[in-house]
């Protein structure tokens, strides 16, 4: 981990600040190592002085703001102009702002009356704590209206070998049909963003937001021990009426003409974490920072076991952030509930999504297996972790190598 006064030590010797009098910069950089000792001291005048010059300096600075949450405290409308805000992340309170800024101009702003809190980068490390429990809460709150914990109780992602081989199965029986297929693993038939129906419906929203919030609001879950039967009534075949995975073409030609709910799309959380990355994909996500994963997770509350649930790779914090479509409307016993029906696409880039073991990642191009049995072809980055509090605020000061 990074020193915060090394590295402002050190960024003021490459701007020619340095506190060292009038001694050239061959001189200041051939003698660093006493400056450096100083550095660490937290009594050491020098230090004082570098963060004495580094404060009235115009050098850019990472600093936390807790915002109000209202129209009126946008972090745009409250922050300078020449402000960058690299992340903003909403709890159920206040709104978290993380922007580089002129030192004298941040600390300024602890006195307008939308800044709840202003937090020093040097006090970020002693927030994280408080933070994680304020985004817990709101988290908490999240899943509770969302019913997320339902896909884990239904058992839509049932036993791995099971599962296994009823997609293989399913793929034989494909390709004695004469189909081909280029793929490493079976999982990869059900990310289709060549679907024309899926297509479609793409073309009519305007952001990876709406895409989201179009499972959220349009693409009902319903567990496949209820949904099967009805499916099974029509005239479908199905090796067992637990489990079984539709494609996204399947899923919006075939589901909606079925109970219960007609002219409703209805999935498990398979369907939907497939329909979404499809989607994601034709919307112009490159393969490579979009995936499926399945994965154990715990939710709290007995809620843990096999999940479905899509993942982007945020490039700016190298981190791996879930996106679920299990949050919003849902069937139970035949009824239509109502889920969330919006969520911040980037809302588990801060917010705890806790998975306890990764199991396969997959899209239309690429398979990873996290155990290693089977052959993969991920790129590299699919190997990067996923996103914690920590490791994200660590990676915006630059101290999370």
């Amino acid at each position: 981990m990074k020193n915060f006064f090394l590295s402002i030590f050190l960024c003021l010797l490459v701007l020619n600040l340095s506190a060292c009098g009038d001694q050239k910069p061959a001189e200041t950089v051939k003698n660093t190592k006493p400056q450096l000792e100083l550095l660490k001291n937290n009594k050491s005048p020098l230090k004082d002085k570098l963060i004495g010059r580094i404060k009235d300096s115009d050098i850019p600075l990472p600093m936390g703001f807790e915002l109000k949450k209202s129209s009126d405290c946008a972090a745009e409308r409250v922050l300078t102009s020449d402000s960058q805000i690299t992340l903003q992340a909403s709890s159920d309170s206040f709104i978290f702002v993380i922007a580089k800024m002129p030192y004298k101009k941040g600390e300024a702003l602890q006195d307008n009356s939308c800044v709840l809190k202003l937090v020093k980068p040097i006090e970020f490390k002693s927030e994280i704590a408080n933070l994680k429990i304020d985004f817990a809460s709101d988290r908490i709150k999240k899943f509770a209206q969302s019913n997320i914990g339902k896909a884990i109780l239904a058992k839509d992602v049932s036993d791995k070998i099971f599962l296994n081989e009823m997609l293989k199965k399913r793929m034989q029986e494909r390709e004695d049909q004469g189909e081909q297929f280029e793929v490493l693993s079976p999982y990869q038939l059900y990310v289709t963003p060549e679907s024309q129906d899926l297509q479609k419906i793409v073309a009519g929203l305007n952001s990876y937001q709406d895409i989201l919030d179009f499972v959220l609001q349009k693409v009902a879950w319903i567990a496949d021990s209820e949904f099967i039967p009805y499916y099974v009534e029509s005239g479908g075949k199905v090796a067992s009426e637990s489990d079984y995975w539709f494609t996204p073409e399947e899923l919006l030609t075939i589901t909606p003409v079925l109970n219960p709910g007609p002219q409703v799309i209805k999935s498990d959380c398979s369907e939907q974490a497939n329909f979404l990355v499809s989607a994601l994909i034709v919307k112009g996500y490159s393969p490579d920072n979009m995936r499926v994963v399945l994965a154990e997770v715990d939710f709290g509350e007995g809620q843990k076991g096999g999940h479905a649930f899509g993942e982007y790779y945020d490039e700016s914090n190298q981190v791996w952030v879930p996106i679920d479509g299990t949050m919003g409307e849902y069937i139970e016993n035949g009824v239509m509930k109502q889920g969330i029906d919006t969520i911040v696409f980037d809302y588990f880039l801060t917010h705890e999504y806790k998975v306890d073991q990764l199991w396969y990642a997959y899209n239309n191009k690429y398979f990873l297996d996290f155990e290693g049995k089977e052959e993969s072809n991920a790129p590299a980055n699919w190997q990067k972790p996923q996103a914690t509090l920590e490791n994200v605020l660590e990676g915006q000061l630059g101290e999370g190598e």
